[in-house]
């Protein structure tokens, strides 16, 4: 699936494995580090209201994941 400019995500063999690339990013020696997302069956309803969220406001999910890293890292640091 790909959002306009967003992330090309596909399911692998499993179905609760996704792995993206984000074209958007660049050109290849630009792109940061690639890495796949394991959902958990269970989790899959979490995933697809995240893709949802991220294609409304024309965002990569990579983003959507980093934004919510940021945020829950700082809010972490704050409980130190």
């Amino acid at each position: 699936m790909q959002a306009p400019g967003g992330p090309v995500c596909g399911a692998d063999a499993t179905p609760h494995k996704r792995t993206c690339t984000d074209p958007s990013i660049g050109n290849a020696s630009r792109m940061g580090k690639q890495v796949s997302v394991y959902v958990r069956d269970e989790d899959a309803d979490v995933w697809a209201r995240a893709e949802r969220y991220a294609k409304a406001r024309r965002m990569p999910v990579s983003g959507l994941i980093m934004a919510a890293l940021e945020a829950y890292l700082a809010d972490a640091d704050d409980d130190r």
